[in-house]
């Protein structure tokens, strides 16, 4: 599934917007922002595993220069 992070991080972010216009106690409102902004903190966390990855792997390839020679 292509893009699944970044569906869960606009998710949680409408999630957010309408959680004032629920019905729900203030209570149960603390606690379901909290539940929130753990999963973006989470999410977010993968992200920046993966980005360090990618730049590790980045870093290990290796730099191929095409060398010339002339012989007589």
């Amino acid at each position: 599934m292509k893009f699944a992070k970044e569906k869960v991080i606009i998710g949680l972010g409408i999630l957010l917007v309408v959680l004032p216009l629920t019905g729900f106690p203030r209570s149960w409102k603390t606690v379901i922002s909290v539940i929130i902004g753990a999963s973006v903190i989470y999410v977010g966390m993968l992200f920046f595993r993966v980005a360090r990855i990618n730049e590790t792997n980045k870093n290990k390839q290796e730099v191929k220069n095409e060398t010339f020679t002339e012989t007589a």
